[in-house]
């Protein structure tokens, strides 16, 4: 009974001075953390510290739309943060349904950190994670990116992001430059590289190690870890980086060559007068931008986004100098820098869900039509007979599974392990994977097997993806083990928990990489002849 009047009091007392923002503890009790731009507190969870929507830079709106980030107006009353920042306006995913209309808000330059109580008194590993969606959609909110899970069994420090999309993140126009008369664009990834300036600043009173940071990301979120490791801009920002399904060769568009868009694209905003083009673009309506000007990632192109502005990073300025494959084939990167890289089974099946490939008459209709569009894109065919030789639809379940394979290892597969060559061949520590486990509980979704973004439920531990949960025993065991290797390499530099194989250090000799899937185990040689065959006809386009 003593015990229990003990704890009942000293639980009434921590409500008590939560309700009055006591400034006791700091991070202890998730009260008053002292950042450089003014106090914060957060929410226990469980014994794990939520501190959701820290504006790390101003809100990019008026004159700072189409701006470089600025450092956010400090305060001085305590910022109680108990709630997700708006999401960066864009058109939702509507690829399971729903509406189309824009969401979200220009002013969403915010974050969200999430540390284990224990971390108060001790220097984490800092862990922070740029999401996906073609630099159109997204946000560091998701529910599948929830970093408590991952904070509190991997001991780190989680830190999600948002980041302009879309036009408010890439458009450029030559009127756009910053005060000192400099053209820079790449606003999405300038954003990404004020968050880890933040974190570089304020982790430490969080309980986090500002030396000891990891990047990860998915996607659009793993090109930009390709980025900012070939960037000067965002050198010693970060010591470890990991690659999740991101082919940043893709990024291959100098601002140069597409400037005369953006500035064809003017007009469509009403901005037609040469005196005042810069402030009509900054002052038109945020739904007009979006319409009008957001375009699509090249091996995403559809039908009318030549005509817009493209929504993915552009090779040219300080932030890029060269494009990415020159940059890590020279060697000139951050080679210090270790690197977890890798892809998932069943990359594709995630963007084939709608086609019908049920005949191998339809498959080859497909290849055709493919083979036609990346012509008129790239004035290239990818997809020649001996590329065609590996992916027979007679040799596969159905003629789609023969479909999805080829393009994921022509979009995801090959090219990351592309660039785990090049990254072995400069020295940089690099593990490859390829992630294997098809999740348990998403049977409505269809036969999408190791869907691209399927391994994110199981690095963050929360057993849900686009609205559907699946929180399964086998599911939850798999999660234990990714999730592992992930924050063990944020400790240590290597994806190690002790009671996995020993993952091979990849090389271009033996190309060792681990399969993740129910049971962890390495290998060698994964895909080795496709992905010869493919570098013969993509890495021409990349140099």
């Amino acid at each position: 009974m003593k015990k229990f009047i003990e704890c009942a009091f000293i639980a009434i007392t921590a409500v008590f001075f939560f309700a009055a923002r006591a400034t006791a503890d700091g991070p202890a009790d998730c009260t008053n953390i002292k950042t450089k731009n003014g106090p914060v507190t957060g929410v226990d969870n469980r014994g794990v510290c939520e501190y959701k929507g820290v504006p790390y830079a101003a809100p990019p709106v008026g004159e700072l739309r189409f701006r470089l980030p600025q450092p956010p107006e400090p305060w001085t009353e305590t910022l109680l943060a108990d709630k997700f920042g708006p999401d960066c306006y864009q058109t939702p995913m509507v690829a399971l349904g729903g509406s189309s209309n824009p969401i979200g808000s220009e002013d969403c330059l915010y974050l969200n950190v999430w540390a284990h109580k224990r971390a108060a008194k001790e220097k984490k590993p800092v862990m922070m994670f740029i999401h996906g969606g073609g630099f159109q959609h997204g946000s560091g909110a998701m529910d599948t990116y929830y970093g408590a899970r991952l904070a509190a069994t991997g001991d780190v420090i989680v830190v999600t992001i948002n980041y302009r999309l879309g036009s408010f993140g890439f458009y450029m126009h030559p009127t756009l430059t910053e005060p000192d008369g400099s053209l820079e664009g790449n606003y999405g990834v300038y954003d990404q590289i004020a968050a880890l300036k933040w974190i570089r600043d304020n982790i430490a009173a969080f309980g986090g190690d500002p030396d000891n940071v990891t990047i990860f990301g998915e996607s659009a979120g793993g090109m930009s870890i390709g980025l900012l490791l070939v960037s000067p801009v965002a050198e010693g920002l970060f010591r470890k980086a990991i690659i999740e399904s991101g082919p940043v060769f893709l990024v291959n568009k100098t601002i140069e060559e597409t400037l005369p868009l953006g500035e064809s694209l003017a007009p469509d905003l009403g901005c037609t007068d040469p005196a005042t083009i810069a402030e009509c673009l900054r002052s038109a309506p945020a739904k007009d931008v979006l319409d009008k000007l957001t375009g699509a990632l090249v091996f995403l192109e559809n039908p009318g986004a030549k005509k817009k502005f493209p929504s993915e990073p552009l090779i040219g300025g300080k932030l890029i100098p060269e494009s990415p494959f020159t940059i890590f084939r020279e060697g000139k990167y951050n080679k210090d820098v270790p690197v977890i890289i890798g892809s998932n089974k069943d990359e594709f099946s995630f963007f084939a869900q709608k086609e019908k490939l049920d005949t191998t008459e339809d498959f080859n209709a497909k290849i055709q039509q493919d083979v036609a569009k990346m012509k008129d894109i790239i004035g290239v065919n990818v997809i020649n007979d001996s590329i065609l030789d590996f992916y027979k639809p007679e040799d596969y379940a159905s003629p789609k599974k023969a479909y999805i394979d080829l393009m994921g290892d022509m979009a995801f597969t090959c090219m990351t392990r592309t660039l785990a060559n090049l990254l072995s061949d400069h020295g940089t520590p690099v593990y490859l994977y390829r992630f294997a486990y098809e999740p348990k509980g998403i049977e409505m979704l269809g036969d999408w097997g190791a869907f691209h973004g399927s391994e994110l439920p199981f690095v963050f531990g929360n057993m849900t993806f686009l609205g559907i949960k699946f929180p399964y025993a086998e599911n939850k065991k798999v999660s234990k083990k990714i999730r592992a290797l992930w924050a063990g390499f944020a400790h240590t530099g290597v994806p190690s928990t002790g009671s996995s194989p020993a993952w091979p250090r990849y090389d271009r000799q033996k190309q060792g990489y681990m399969d993740l899937a129910s049971e962890i185990k390495p290998g060698q040689g994964f895909k080795k002849d496709q992905c010869v065959t493919f570098e013969k006809t993509l890495l021409p386009l990349f140099k």
